[in-house]
């Protein structure tokens, strides 16, 4: 069904709450990081094919894991229409390693809240998945995707201009500016 459970520890709000519950559950994306004492985690040569097919059977296909590939090349990389795209050349490109593999899987930028928490922020290819989702169930399955619509979606709330950054204990801490929550009594089917 797609249906997703985000297990937080307790404590509040966060930004894992946001990695884990937005990132992963909602929009269905892959972790980009490597965890030390993965850095020799490698997919023998004679299961790389095997391996690439399982990601995307599993993964892709479905419109998951779409800030992750299996490939690095420009023209056929899930986020090539970015990398072409001037508007993105600032934060779109191809960075090895991902989903705990240091190697055979790229990411579309150096770090995000995908690969680190404290970023604070999701990349574009990431924003992208984000936003056929919402507009997926908000305007229903005749709803058709329109690149150009979510480049000016994207650009006008973008998230550059309204990151607040300050240094602290050598970490940079980004935030960015919300609107207050709707409540909805009930559940999620009488928002409609």
């Amino acid at each position: 069904s797609g249906a997703s459970v985000a297990h937080i520890q307790l404590g509040g709000p966060s930004s894992i709450i946001v990695h884990e519950a937005g990132g992963h559950g909602f929009a269905k994306l892959l972790d980009e990081y490597i965890y030390g004492g993965y850095e020799n985690n490698i997919i023998p040569e004679s299961e790389v094919e095997n391996f690439n097919t399982f990601i995307k059977m599993n993964y892709h296909n479905r419109g998951w894991g779409v800030n992750v590939d299996t490939t690095n090349d420009p023209n056929k990389i899930l986020w090539s229409h970015m990398l072409n795209d001037s508007r993105y050349s600032d934060e779109v490109g191809i960075y090895q390693g991902a989903w705990l593999y240091p190697y055979n899987l790229w990411r579309p930028s150096e770090n995000s809240i995908m690969n680190d928490t404290f970023a604070g922020y999701f990349n574009a290819p990431s924003r992208e998945a984000i936003y056929k989702a919402v507009m997926k169930l908000s305007e229903g399955d005749d709803w058709v995707y329109d690149y150009e619509e979510f480049v000016r979606f994207d650009k006008s709330v973008s998230t550059r201009s309204a990151q607040h950054t300050r240094t602290t204990d050598n970490r940079q801490i980004k935030r960015k500016e919300h609107k207050a929550p709707t409540i909805i009594k009930g559940s999620w089917r009488d928002a409609k």
